[in-house]
């Protein structure tokens, strides 16, 4: 309980703290680096599926971009985010990813005294995570999926297992880390979750 208390206090002074000072300087005072644009990460891949819309490449010139960097993704993201966004869109999607993550972990932490909450609540606040925050970092929905599906192959029910194969089967196509934790079930079986 320690840990969601201190995660809904610190969404409340974060929100505070950006509409007052605006997104850069905002950021900076949770001692977060960041750039003038908000959702950095995120906008790499919606900007790369509007240049593939209009029949670029986006790993070779990614125009849209507000940096201008090309697509370094899987081809994947680019189907899930076909779409134009609106700034709101985007924010949604940004703040989805972090809930996602959170509550994963939130998830993992089936029960744990209000000592350790407090010690996940630092950790769920603190410069690194907010950081991905920030950026809309694809590693949270990731990090979300690859932490479901290990939650869901330890599950009794056999369906529920076939289900969390799956999910670590999808991330892995999306990003290269959750291959570890499917090698790691392949090779372990369903122990090697717990």
């Amino acid at each position: 309980m320690a840990a969601i208390a201190i995660v809904v206090v610190a969404i409340v002074v974060i929100a505070w703290v950006l509409h007052r000072e605006g997104w850069q300087r905002g950021w900076q005072v949770f001692g977060v680096s960041t750039h003038d644009v908000a959702w950095l990460d995120l906008k790499v891949i919606t900007s790369a599926a509007q240049t593939a819309a209009e029949g670029g490449n986006p790993y070779v010139a990614n125009p849209h971009d507000p940096t201008g960097r090309p697509l370094n993704y899987p081809s994947a993201w680019l189907l899930i985010f076909r779409r134009k966004y609106t700034p709101v869109g985007l924010a949604a999607i940004a703040l989805g990813f972090a809930a996602a993550a959170f509550g994963t972990l939130l998830l993992w932490m089936k029960s744990f005294g209000t000592r350790a909450g407090v010690r996940v609540g630092g950790l769920l606040v603190s410069p690194s995570l907010l950081l991905a925050v920030e950026g809309g970092n694809t590693d949270l929905p990731i990090f979300a999926l690859v932490g479901l599906s290990l939650l869901a192959i330890d599950y009794p029910r056999r369906f529920l297992s076939y289900l969390g194969v799956v999910g670590l089967l999808v991330a892995s196509v999306l990003k290269l880390f959750p291959v570890v934790a499917l090698v790691l079930v392949i090779i372990a079986g369903p122990a090697a979750v717990r």
